[in-house]
């Protein structure tokens, strides 16, 4: 378990720099030679802008309790319990619940 939390950090890291370093090193190279591409730097831009949407993404599709909470938000998964009935769970353990006082009137 820790070796898959290690690798999808790893590749968090690597759309980081996919996204953002990359991009811009290559603009400021290219500034620093003096040579002028506009889409270049469009293309950063629109990479820069993409990042927070592809760290996102990356962490409900390679994390399990966030591939979880999606799914059940989305519907597509329902809630699941161990326990089948409360007065089994409750009788199971020796524990009877009962009311302090006459709650009806």
């Amino acid at each position: 378990m820790h070796k898959n939390f290690n690798d999808r950090s790893i590749f968090q890291v690597l759309i980081q720099f996919l996204f953002s370093t990359i991009p811009f090193t290559i603009v400021n190279c290219l500034l620093y030679f003096n040579i002028i591409i506009p889409e270049v730097s469009y293309f950063a831009d629109i990479m820069a802008e993409l990042m927070p949407l592809a760290c996102v993404f990356t962490l409900f599709v390679f994390y399990e309790p966030y591939q979880h909470f999606l799914l059940l938000k989305m519907g597509l998964r329902h809630e699941r319990s161990n326990i089948l009935s409360t007065t089994g769970a409750l009788e199971k353990g020796g524990v009877k619940l009962v009311p302090k006082h006459n709650t009806v009137h």
